[in-house]
């Protein structure tokens, strides 16, 4: 019997082509949006699942308050803290410290091989049990115990020592900075390639440059700490643990805390408000959707088939069929169609995959099919959807009686058609919420992108701080500065420990006001500036005056932004002028106030800024651009470049696109969401083109009568429509207060947000109905004009 059904069915497939290529294309899409979506799904949920302790092990992070007020919850922990916790909580099994790199030189002096690595830290040796680093060579309960031993990627192991075992062998590691000092390492271990889905990367790990210090430092948040708990403790415990210590240690009551935060979390559930839960959710339930709109399609289009399929059932009953045996029949045929879809869904992922894999950010290497686990995920798939698709029109179409199924009679039918109407409305609500959601995301985009940063940003050049240094290079960059000001082509020359659109690292919470050991601590982002860093970026003093290069007492003098009078509870800002602000035990004189500008992505609020002048230790220069040929003066700031900073890499980027990659996620999210709904869209109107197959088919013999009784052909198409005009109406009227809700929470995400108002709405409202017009037109248009005697010839 089962061979049998499968003939039939395959008999169908290619008899019925129109209805079952609509069919298929609509699966196919639905499944290969799921899987690409699963793919995505999985990485992300697959965070620190290697880590067969992750379920204890915890990241500690600072709960940051000024004056009392709750500022960030921030990942840098003062380096005190572990030591602390070490000598006091017996509850912890391990612990450990690790403190991040911009980068360093790392030199084979014996290959004569010579690279800047990005990816390198300072760590205690107890890091690699904590973070289940799996180490390949060496032993792993004695490497960075010496201030000279260095463990290293199995990758870098391979750039600098080829197929030699690294371990014993030296590399001398140089860090940039005004005299760089190339230091000799030893390699204790090689340690397997982080996973890409570990929250914390690095090729290279060195001990502390002193441990003495990192123990009894309670003033620079300056390392990440990690811990691991006793399996018998509880996160209770150690929460009370953590407030004991802050007690002890801060001796002013800031307000600041210690929070744990599971180290499987920290991907989807960032404490800082940094994590991919929410983004990675709505993916997910947009590929349900996709889909969802496939199955019912299926569902639609073969109730809709019952013209052919009726007498199919009558003969089928009068010659003995049960009920049981003619849902089987048609489960099989919702078999086929989904076994079909879900092979031709996978070979197409797998086809895909490589290139898709770039732009999701995932090695194209992590291959969910690789996992056994998965195909009994895409079996239980593929069970569900013969179900969802196969059951209701199984149950339906077996449910007639053999001579009215024989007749053809569809009264039954018509007035059962409840379900499609609800399965169309659906495909339409959700076409719409769609579309809305992708004008709403790029509207967005072009609304943050065209406020005013309170900065020029534009035709700004950028050059990386120089690595290979020594003693003369702090002296080195006047001269540099002065033979670039003389091309006619500049307007301006100046240096910063940071610049708008990157991360400001320098964070200080021990700021005080008016006395070193004031009452309240403040905390703060601070910035190394030139004397001339505010007459090349266009900023106003809003009072008082800038850092005078002649006057050795500005060294300790300061500027603050409009923020930070506000942070510092100032009455205006000609009340800060004079105030004395101490960072740490060093002493400050604010002699101006900066007008507030941005120096991240409107994504996010001002915050508190603290300027202080002077070279600092990593700097990066800035220039300004005149005209439009900017290819021959880069050319000519490189050369002189060269000439100041021999064997230093000259790069550079334009400010204003460095910016701008703030916005890089946003706009990806924009594209894929984009291309989830062009999907959706194509295969919610693919299954509404087959139900005005459908319709037009029902509706011949009526054709042919009204048009020999008169009736034109925009009176048929307008009687072949109505019923459509009525679900878009129905559609529009559930789709438009759910979009508006879902955009208005999205939109909470930023801090400078668009205004919402009808212009939004109604773009996508003309698309579906524009879309749902030209669908339902190609069958009805061409059947109003048919000649009446083709429509009746068999009557």
């Amino acid at each position: 019997m089962i061979a049998n059904n499968i003939k039939i069915v395959f008999r169908q497939l290619t008899r019925n082509k129109s209805f079952s290529l609509i069919n298929l294309i609509g699966l196919i899409t639905g499944l290969t949006v799921c899987l690409f979506i699963t793919q995505f799904v999985w990485f992300e949920y697959s965070f620190e699942q290697f880590n067969k302790n992750a379920d204890r092990t915890y990241r500690v992070n600072l709960y940051n308050t000024s004056n009392g007020v709750f500022e960030e919850i921030s990942k840098g922990t003062v380096s005190g803290l572990a030591y602390a916790i070490k000598q006091t909580l017996p509850d912890i099994e391990a612990v450990g410290r690790l403190s991040s790199k911009e980068g360093a030189v790392v030199s084979n002096p014996i290959e004569k091989i010579r690279n800047f690595e990005s990816r390198i830290v300072f760590a205690d040796p107890s890091i690699v049990d904590v973070l289940a680093i799996n180490v390949l060579s060496g032993d792993n309960l004695k490497v960075l115990k010496t201030a000279q031993s260095i463990i290293i990627s199995k990758s870098i192991a391979s750039k600098y020592f080829g197929n030699a075992d690294a371990v014993g062998k030296s590399l001398e590691i140089g860090f940039p900075g005004a005299n760089i000092e190339m230091r000799l390492y030893v390699v204790d271990g090689v340690f397997e390639d982080i996973p890409a889905n570990a929250n914390q990367q690095f090729d290279i790990v060195l001990p502390p440059k002193n441990e003495q210090e990192w123990n009894e430092n309670w003033a620079w948040s300056n390392v990440t700490t990690y811990l691991r708990l006793n399996p018998n403790s509880s996160p209770e415990r150690l929460r009370e643990g953590l407030a004991k210590i802050v007690k002890q240690y801060h001796q002013d009551d800031t307000g600041d805390k210690y929070l744990l935060e599971p180290i499987g979390d920290i991907r989807l559930h960032a404490l800082d408000g940094s994590g991919k839960a929410t983004m990675v959710n709505f993916f997910l339930g947009l590929g349900l959707v996709v889909l969802m709109l496939a199955w019912f399609n299926y569902i639609s289009l073969s109730t809709a088939r019952l013209l052919e399929s009726m007498k199919e059932v009558g003969i089928r009953k009068l010659i003995g069929a049960s009920r049981k045996q003619l849902i089987f029949r048609f489960l099989t045929e919702s078999f086929v169609f989904n076994t079909i879809s879900f092979l031709c869904a996978i070979l197409l992922f797998v086809i895909v995959w490589p290139l898709a894999a770039t732009y999701f950010k995932i090695p194209s290497s992590e291959l969910i099919l690789e996992i056994p686990q998965v195909y009994l995920f895409l079996l239980a798939a593929l069970v569900a959807g013969v179900v969802m698709s196969g059951l209701y029109p199984a149950i339906f179409l077996s449910s007639f009686k053999p001579l009215q199924s024989i007749k053809g009679k569809l009264n039954e039918f018509t007035e059962r058609s409840t379900l499609r109407k609800v399965l169309v409305v659906t495909q339409l609500t959700v076409s719409l919420i769609l579309i809305t959601a992708i004008f709403a995301i790029q509207k967005q985009i072009d609304f943050i992108r065209s406020q005013s940063l309170g900065i020029s940003l534009e035709q700004t050049l950028i050059i990386d701080s120089p690595v290979l240094t020594d003693a003369t290079t702090v002296n080195k960059y006047e001269p540099f500065k002065n033979e670039v000001l003389r091309l006619p082509s500049v307007n301006g020359v100046t240096y910063a420990s940071s610049f708008p659109g990157s991360e400001i690292d320098w964070h200080r919470a021990d700021i005080t006001l008016n006395e070193e050991n004031a009452p309240y601590r403040y905390s703060s982002r601070i910035v190394s500036i030139g004397t001339e860093f505010l007459g090349v970026f266009n900023l106003a003093l809003l009072t008082g005056r800038n850092f005078n290069p002649d006057l050795e007492s500005d060294r300790k003098a300061m500027l603050i932004n409009e923020e930070a009078t506000k942070m510092f509870g100032f009455k205006g800002v000609e009340d800060a002028i004079g105030k004395i602000i101490f960072i740490g035990s060093r002493r400050f004189e604010v002699i101006g106030v900066i007008k507030n500008y941005h120096v991240r992505s409107l994504q996010h609020q001002l915050q508190p800024l603290l300027y202080m002048q002077g070279y600092p230790k990593n700097p990066a220069y800035a220039i300004k651009l005149a005209g439009q040929n900017f290819t021959s003066t880069i050319s000519t700031i490189e050369k002189q470049w060269r000439e100041t900073y021999p064997d230093n890499i000259f790069s550079y980027y334009f400010l204003d696109e460095k910016f701008d990659m703030q916005y890089t996620t946003v706009k990806q999210i924009g594209m894929i969401v984009g291309v989830l709904t062009f999907l959706a869209v194509v295969v919610s109107f693919l299954g509404l083109f087959g139900l005005s197959l459908y319709t037009v088919n029902r509706k011949t013999k009526e054709i042919g009568i009204r048009k020999v009784l008169g009736a034109s052909s925009f009176s048929i198409v307008s009687l072949l429509s109505k019923d459509y005009v009525k679900l878009v109406i129905i559609g529009c009227a559930i789709g438009l207060p759910v979009g508006y809700e879902m955009i208005k929470k999205w939109l909470q995400t930023y801090a400078y947000q668009m205004p919402i108002n009808a212009s939004l709405f109604l773009v996508p409202v003309l698309i579906l109905v524009l879309l749902t017009t030209l669908t339902i037109s190609v069958k009805t248009v061409k059947s109003a004009s048919t000649n009446p005697i083709d429509s009746l010839r068999y009557e």
